[in-house]
């Protein structure tokens, strides 16, 4: 074995988090289990984000104390790997969206948009201060208090992309990558094969 042909050697080292081995079908259903059936210890049966959710259908604000409260594992998942519990998260969402308005009036199924889900803390975790920030805190939810000294415009990034074939003029729904990602176009027209 040389270790000049290019490839890539790892060796587990032991410090690393151990991943989260649970499928997204069973976090998801966690998360609807959350939203549908968590209620305050101080207001018994209100269940607080389905009546949120039915409120208002775009957006959901959820304390990160109460997914906690109602799951540890949850709530961990949320503050160390956001990147991957967030747009579970609001899978779940939209799913109990569905599962509760499942025929409009005139009996027709009804579509839904996504679902953004806000996340804040009515207790303080993660680091106290800047300086206690780390490296190891990378791509992780953090709450850190202070001031803000700048601020930058938003910028606009696509989340779903339409491309359509020059020659045949089909289209197709590309998603575009988290992040500082892009989306992967298709070389070829997928209905002409």
């Amino acid at each position: 074995m040389a270790f000049d042909e290019g490839g890539i050697y790892y060796a587990f080292q032991g410090d690393e988090a151990q991943p989260d081995l649970r499928p997204k079908t069973q976090i998801m259903a966690e998360f609807k289990d959350f939203i549908t059936r968590f209620y305050p210890a101080n207001q018994q049966q209100t269940f607080i984000y389905r009546d949120k959710l039915m409120k208002n259908h775009s957006f959901l604000e959820v304390d990160l104390v109460h997914v906690r409260e109602f799951n540890p594992d949850l709530g961990d998942g949320l503050e160390s790997r956001p990147a991957e519990y967030l747009p579970l998260f609001e899978r779940a969402c939209k799913e109990v969206l569905k599962e509760d308005h499942q025929l409009t009036s005139e009996g027709e199924e009804q579509e839904f948009g996504d679902v953004q889900v806000m996340l804040f803390s009515s207790q303080q975790f993660g680091p106290s201060s800047m300086r206690q920030l780390t490296s190891s805190r990378v791509s992780q939810l953090v709450q850190i208090s202070g001031i803000i000294t700048s601020a930058s415009k938003p910028k606009h990034k696509a989340t779903y992309l339409t491309v359509q074939c020059k020659e045949c003029r089909a289209t197709q729904v590309v998603p575009c990558k988290p992040g500082l990602g892009g989306a992967l176009l298709p070389r070829r027209c997928d209905t002409r094969d």
